[in-house]
């Protein structure tokens, strides 16, 4: 997959895009990587999709990625990531939603601090406070 990446070339891009939907978790996760890596281009939808993955790395960098690239489409699955199994993944999605400059994600962060989750209830109180 950096193989791919180092490319740089559109052929490499659509590649790694298609690795995306790998059955392998670790491929997609990787994918993920190389395309951020590149600054390339992810498709919203692609982005939204895999923050509904089986895997919660996938669903974790998924959602770190929705956050740096300001995708406000994202925030209703960010919102439904703070309630994700796994630790990791809320405290991404509540991070991403900090990066989003929207009524709909500074409201997510408000309801973020009724949290059971120390580390989402801290993320949120942050969040909270940067974008004041």
């Amino acid at each position: 997959m950096q193989a791919l990446g180092n490319l740089r070339e559109q052929s490499g891009i659509a590649a790694i895009t298609e690795a995306l939907g790998d059955p392998n978790a670790d491929v997609r996760q990787a994918a993920l990587g190389a395309l951020n890596d590149l600054r390339a281009p992810i498709a919203e939808a692609t982005l939204l999709n895999l923050m509904k993955d089986q895997n919660a790395d996938v669903r974790q960098r998924a959602a770190e990625l929705a956050g740096e690239r300001s995708v406000v489409a994202a925030i209703p699955q960010l919102r439904r990531l703070i309630d994700d199994p796994r630790g990791d993944v809320r405290e991404a999605a509540t991070e991403a939603l900090g990066h989003l400059a929207d009524p709909a994600a500074r409201q997510a962060l408000q309801a973020a601090l009724q949290s059971p989750d120390p580390k989402v209830r801290r993320a949120a109180a942050e969040a909270l406070g940067q974008n004041r």
